[in-house]
């Protein structure tokens, strides 16, 4: 299997309050994510970020059944090394859970006077980071080291979102747009 880089979306149930709130704030069905990072050889690695857990954590390895999306992107042929390095970075930075921000995925209007984090500098995010944000934010980092190369209106677009207002199905919409969430 060619090494790559993935993001798990996961469908929320709506019996759940939580998952129907999010669902519900947010447009669609997606309530969580997970990067997953495929190295040439051997398991796969998954990170995602946690409320009383922290904003980047690795992720017990499970299996991604029937109620999980995947949108994958192949890494260039050293991308396996440099993507694996920036998410080191980011667990070593120990970023909290953004909790303050979630509300801006459900109501974006103050994103535009809001600044985004630095793709490239986890050690600034004191403000941590939520799921979708911190897929947001690697996926950003690896386009521009060129470690991922999707469409170039995913590109433009993953530049031009807030990653502090970036919610699961914003990320969905954004990285598969034949595809968005019904």
């Amino acid at each position: 299997m060619p090494p790559s880089l993935t993001v798990a979306f996961l469908r929320g149930n709506p019996r759940n309050l939580h998952d129907a709130f999010v669902m519900d704030g947010t447009w669609g069905p997606y309530v969580h994510t997970e990067v997953i990072l495929t190295p040439p050889a051997g398991p796969a690695r998954a990170y995602s970020s946690y409320d009383l857990v922290g904003g980047v954590v690795p992720v017990v390895p499970h299996a991604y059944g029937p109620e999980w999306d995947m949108v994958a992107f192949p890494l260039a042929p050293a991308g396996f090394c440099s993507v694996y390095a920036m998410l080191l970075a980011m667990i070593a930075a120990r970023p909290p859970y953004n909790r303050a921000d979630l509300w801006q995925c459900c109501l974006p209007f103050f994103l535009p006077f809001e600044s985004d984090l630095d793709c490239t500098a986890p050690r600034t995010w004191t403000g941590g980071v939520f799921c979708s944000q911190l897929a947001c934010l690697l996926l950003r980092w690896a386009c521009r080291a060129g470690h991922v190369r999707p469409p170039q209106e995913c590109r433009r677009r993953l530049e031009a979102v807030n990653s502090r207002g970036c919610s699961p199905n914003g990320l969905f919409t954004i990285l598969a747009p034949r595809a968005a969430p019904v």
